[in-house]
């Protein structure tokens, strides 16, 4: 790979990193690594208080600490393998942090589906069978499934709901490439290339410019829906009356 070559891989990575921050924004679950902690996480509940009781209500929907705790396991096993210590004060910051992104995945779900949002079977289907592939093909998915108790249906329903979400913001956002101005573009391309001794010409990786502000306009509006869907719902964090016991 020559220098151009290497400086255009740069900016698609800086694209590519801006492309996993937007998925944030439907605040998908990495099912991934919810499978990949599995057993940790059903181990670190059994040490806390009970799975089934409610940690927030979001418009009389409740949340429940099992799910904040598998949610939460990924988070401290992150910091586990960077040697970072992950103490009281930690795991306080990080649990009203994890819960509050519960909370914003809650409301546009309910968003979703007082809108009438539906997904088709088929695409539910097809990024089933893309986690499959992540993973090593059916009998090493099955196998996964069976280490950690959990089941296709399981999965198929967390699929579910995250395309309902994405869905939603999709149909809410009415965001389009023609709204890009090649101010966006010069901005986004000064901000991924300033760190390169030899940056690849502008109109070498416009396409991958585009992509990259509309992400960025999608992270703003995404955060505009979840502002305003909070201001006019019900929501009550009930977080310090469930303290879980220490793993």
């Amino acid at each position: 790979m020559n220098e151009e070559e290497k400086n255009n891989a740069e900016v698609e990575k800086g694209v590519g990193v801006q492309v996993g921050q937007a998925g944030l924004l439907v605040l998908a679950i990495a099912l991934i690594a919810w499978i990949g902690y599995g057993a940790v996480n059903n181990k670190t509940i059994s040490q806390r208080v009970s799975p089934d009781q409610v940690v927030a209500m979001v418009n009389n929907e409740p949340i429940k600490r099992a799910e904040l705790d598998r949610r939460l396991t990924p988070v401290e096993e992150e910091y586990k393998a960077k040697g970072t210590p992950f103490d009281d004060a930690t795991r306080s910051q990080m649990e009203s942090q994890v819960l509050n992104s519960i909370v914003d995945e809650e409301l546009l779900l309910q968003a979703a589906k007082s809108m009438g949002v539906v997904v088709t079977p088929k695409a539910i289907d097809d990024e089933y069978q893309k986690l499959v592939a992540q993973l090593g093909g059916d009998d090493a998915f099955a196998k996964a499934l069976d280490q950690y108790n959990l089941t296709p249906e399981l999965i198929r329903t967390e699929i579910e709901r995250q395309l309902l979400i994405e869905a939603y913001l999709n149909k809410d956002m009415g965001i389009s490439v023609d709204q890009v101005t090649d101010e966006d573009r010069h901005k986004a391309y000064d901000k991924l290339t300033s760190s390169l001794d030899n940056p690849p010409s502008f109109e070498s990786v416009s396409d991958s410019l585009d992509q990259y502000v509309l992400d960025e306009y999608r992270q703003k509006k995404a955060s505009e829906i979840v502002s305003k869907l909070r201001s006019s719902s019900k929501i009550d964090v009930l977080l310090d009356q469930t303290q879980p016991s220490q793993p």
